[in-house]
């Protein structure tokens, strides 16, 4: 798929696939967050979307906004113009698991990406890894794993990350 990515995470006896699938392509079973309720805690938000408002991702993306949409765990904020997009995912797994999950995800990055660098400053553990498509910060926080992706739909650049990262502290800071 076109705007999609896939992780592969072992955890112990089994495997874990984590599908990222673009609003842009596929929006079934996605809940609509409307433009009145993108303000953080605001009603119909979803957890994972009140994690950032429409204000701390337009730096980034511009001021003009697609709707947001989310499931759960997963949120996006999109350019209008396209190709821009915020991304950010919570891990349903917890502690133990998800320590190896991020350990496992820093060891071995996904198809098209570049090795992840340790990052300080988020969380109890972090890195960040170039991506063929833009830029990932993966964390460890409280025992439990959380993704903010910056997809700018071309691989990933030092100015894309440090884009990223005041949007990271921020959703980090609420997770």
């Amino acid at each position: 798929m076109k705007n999609s990515m896939t992780r592969s995470v072992l955890l112990g006896c089994c495997t874990m696939f984590v599908i990222i699938t673009s609003p842009l392509a596929a929006q079934g079973g996605r809940q609509r967050v409307t433009k009145g309720s993108q303000t953080r805690g605001g009603a119909g938000a979803g957890v994972v979307c009140s994690y950032l408002t429409e204000d701390e991702v337009k730096p980034v993306l511009g001021s003009e906004l697609q709707p947001t949409f989310s499931t759960a765990g997963h949120c996006t904020w999109a350019a209008k113009s396209g190709g821009k997009q915020i991304v950010l995912i919570t891990m349903r797994t917890a502690g133990e698991a998800a320590e190896h999950a991020f350990d496992y995800a820093l060891a071995n990055p996904i198809k098209g990406a570049d090795k992840g660098v340790v990052q300080s400053g988020f969380g109890d553990k972090s890195f960040a890894m170039m991506l063929d498509r833009g830029v990932q910060i993966d964390v460890l926080k409280n025992k439990k794993m959380m993704q903010v992706q910056y997809l700018t739909g071309a691989h990933g650049t030092a100015a894309d990350l440090e884009k990223l990262k005041p949007i990271a502290t921020k959703a980090i800071a609420a997770y």
